[in-house]
């Protein structure tokens, strides 16, 4: 259950993000954020004075409503990720913070990255040069699960298609 004020409770299913096709995911979390008043949050942060002893009851409350919204943006945001993302952002302690950093890892996973560069990777495969594109998936990791057809296929279906053993080995390597 999420649980963003604390008459509103409610059961919902959470986009599940596992390291591929982040756009289509970051577009599902920001109508979350929106439905739950917690985009500016997530996005722009909590903007916390440096010194708290100088506010005012009504300031101090309004900083405890936005610590709370924060927490619970955190909280989806980290619900949302499958165990191998997640362990990526243990370390923030703000939605800003787990925010920034996967869109610094993945944003653009494959909606930025050029047809015409993956087409490189496709011809290798295409050719049955895995060799080839075992080099380019090693020099650009982070591109492995990016489709490289037309079907969404990454280079991992094409390993499976080939029914040769050891791209598929060699690729599962790299991304370890």
């Amino acid at each position: 259950m999420a649980n963003t004020n604390s008459s509103q409770f409610f059961s919902m299913s959470l986009p599940i993000f596992d390291g591929s096709y982040y756009d289509l995911w970051e577009k599902k979390m920001m109508t979350l954020f929106k439905s739950q008043n917690l985009t500016d949050i997530a996005m722009y942060g909590l903007n916390k004075p440096t010194n708290i002893s100088f506010l005012e009851e009504a300031q101090q409350k309004e900083l405890e409503v936005k610590e709370h919204k924060d927490a619970s943006a955190l909280y989806l945001i980290q619900q949302s990720l499958a165990n191998t993302i997640f362990s990526r952002i243990t370390e923030a302690s703000t939605a800003k913070q787990a925010w920034d950093m996967l869109q610094k890892e993945f944003r653009g996973d494959y909606k930025i990255t050029s047809e015409i560069e993956l087409e490189e990777p496709y011809k290798a495969a295409m050719k049955e040069e895995w060799q080839r594109m075992i080099d380019y998936y090693q020099k650009h990791f982070k591109k492995i699960s990016c489709p490289v057809t037309a079907s969404k296929d990454n280079v991992l279906h094409l390993a499976v298609i080939s029914k040769k053993e050891q791209p598929l080995k060699d690729l599962l390597e790299i991304m370890k």
